[in-house]
Order: C-alpha cells, then sequence, then structure tokens
C-alpha cells in the first residue's frame, strides 16, 4: 500500500472517528435535555394537581359545615371576637 492510500485511509478513519464522538456528545446533550424536562413536566404535573385538590376543596361549601359539625366546633371571624350579638353563620349552614 502507498503511503498516499495509507494517508488517505488514515483521514477517513480519524473524520469516522470525530463524527462518531460528536454524534454521542450530541445524544448526550439531548437526553440531558430530555430528562430535564420530564422534571419540570412531573413537578408542573404536581403542582396542577395540588391545585385542582384546593379547587375541589373551594368548589364544596358543604365541607367547612360538615367538617365544623363534626368537630363540633365554632366558627371564629379572623378579626378576632366581635363585638355585636349577630351570630355567625356558615355559608351553606342552617341559621
Amino acid at each position: 500500500m502507498s503511503t498516499w492510500r495509507g494517508t488517505l485511509l488514515l483521514g477517513a478513519f480519524a473524520a469516522i472517528g470525530l463524527a462518531v464522538v460528536g454524534l454521542r456528545v450530541e445524544q448526550t446533550r439531548c437526553t440531558a435535555r430530555t430528562l430535564a424536562l420530564e422534571a419540570e413536566w412531573i413537578s408542573a404535573r404536581g403542582e396542577l394537581w395540588q391545585v385542582q385538590a384546593a379547587m375541589a376543596c373551594l368548589r364544596a361549601p358543604g365541607y367547612l359545615h360538615e367538617r365544623m359539625t363534626w368537630l363540633e366546633g365554632d366558627l371564629v371571624s379572623p378579626e378576632g371576637e366581635r363585638t355585636n350579638d349577630n351570630p355567625t353563620r356558615i355559608a351553606r349552614g342552617e341559621p
């Protein structure tokens, strides 16, 4: 084999080797980005679940009345004790 053919063959192997390394680097980048996006998606799904659970509690105003009846407790105003004699009423409660 001549020197020219050997050099050409060595150059071809080097080019193929560099191409394989480049493809593997890009594959690693894509895999890392995919895993990061999947982690974001899982986090967003968890936040969505929390918001949906909070909305479900807000959509059921009877829940508070049932809970207070079960606990046999009284509702207290956020401002503390009220000075007037009007009883505090629950949203869907009986007067």
